[in-house]
């Protein structure tokens, strides 16, 4: 029988990739019972970057806004992209420094935001920070250890289409995707790109 949940099955069994999409859908959730998602307040209220005159409203909201989203699109984007990479990367580096690696991309491409986009008023968030970590991760795997070049095309695609999506939207900065590729990559290359198993 076909399974009528692709994106289900992908995610079987990789718990942390499993808890990242629950949180930000439970968040989305929230924010649509707010009567108001799209509106600013209620972004900022539950944790996007705001920066005014060149300073952010507090630093904690660069780990939070990775878990805050615009709309439909937006959330269903980057939990697709979680989907594809995230599942095999988990098994292959282990949930902990999986997790470490996800939020370390996060919290990079929030401060890429913050650095280069501060010179103006600023209302950033979105999970691609950490989903292009997973990109930039494994392009460090694939560069160290040569695996099927199979992966490339999924992720040059995806990095096309939140990039063009980012350009249609000015509250998804591409900033947050610049940094959390550049960090993936040096993460995944510091982590060695495989559990102790040798996968």
């Amino acid at each position: 029988m076909t399974n009528r949940f692709p994106l289900a099955e992908l995610v079987r069994g990789a718990r942390v990739t499993q808890a990242i999409i629950l949180v930000n859908l439970l968040v989305f959730g929230a924010m649509l019972a707010t009567g108001c998602q799209s509106c600013p307040d209620t972004a900022r209220r539950f944790g996007a970057i705001v920066v005014i005159q060149g300073r952010i409203e507090g630093w904690w909201r660069i780990l939070t806004s990775g878990f805050v989203h615009f709309g439909f699109a937006h959330v269903a984007a980057n939990m697709f992209g979680l989907a594809i990479f995230g599942p095999d990367l988990e098994r292959r580096l282990g949930r902990a420094r999986f997790l470490a690696l996800y939020l370390g991309a996060a919290v990079l491409g929030g401060i890429f935001t913050v650095e280069f986009g501060r010179d103006r008023f600023l209302l950033a968030a979105g999970a691609s920070g950490g989903v292009f970590g997973l990109v930039g991760a494994w392009i460090a795997m694939l560069a160290m250890r040569g695996l099927g070049s199979g992966q490339v095309l999924p992720m040059v695609v995806y990095a096309v289409l939140a990039l063009a999506q980012g350009a249609t939207d000015p509250r998804i900065g591409t900033l947050a995707h610049v940094g959390g590729l550049a960090g993936g990559f040096a993460l995944g290359l510091a982590l060695g790109g495989f559990r102790r198993d040798g996968q």
